[in-house]
């Protein structure tokens, strides 16, 4: 049981909108491999949002993964800033974005934009990780 909750609470939160992103293209009426197709599902407008400017902002599926990898960054950050002990995170981390980067780079329905942020907020995840972590290690050991 304590691997289980230590294997949740190390999982990287970018992980999830790749998830996200499977399961969207999964139900996806133009999942057929052609990619152009896909592409233009995850860009057709949902919905839009007014502004102020009496314009309206379109929310597409690219929006909506583009905003929850920023979210998920966002969740990182406070995570590697976090006194808690979070050693697990490091490595899942790693892992995390090798797989994107590999699955991005290998597999034709997850080579989109939409999925792109996946790798690149991995990629900063792993950046946060190593300068937090040095930032910490300097300050624990009075290194100015």
């Amino acid at each position: 049981m304590e691997i289980i909750r230590f294997f949740w609470r190390g999982l990287p939160a970018y992980v999830w909108v790749g998830v996200g992103y499977a399961i969207v293209i999964a139900g996806a009426p133009t999942h057929d491999g052609n990619v152009p197709a896909l592409e233009r599902y995850l860009a057709a407008p949902l919905f839009p949002l007014p502004l102020l400017n009496n314009g309206s902002f379109i929310v597409s599926w690219n929006a909506i993964f583009i905003f929850s990898a920023f979210i998920s960054l966002w969740v990182e950050v406070v995570r590697a800033t976090s006194l808690r002990n979070r050693a697990g995170n490091d490595w899942m981390s790693l892992v995390a974005t090798f797989s994107t980067i590999l699955i991005f780079a290998g597999s034709e329905s997850f080579g989109t934009l939409a999925f792109m942020v996946v790798p690149l907020v991995g990629f900063g995840d792993l950046l946060l990780d190593r300068l937090v972590g040095q930032a910490v290690a300097k300050r624990d050991f009075a290194i100015n």
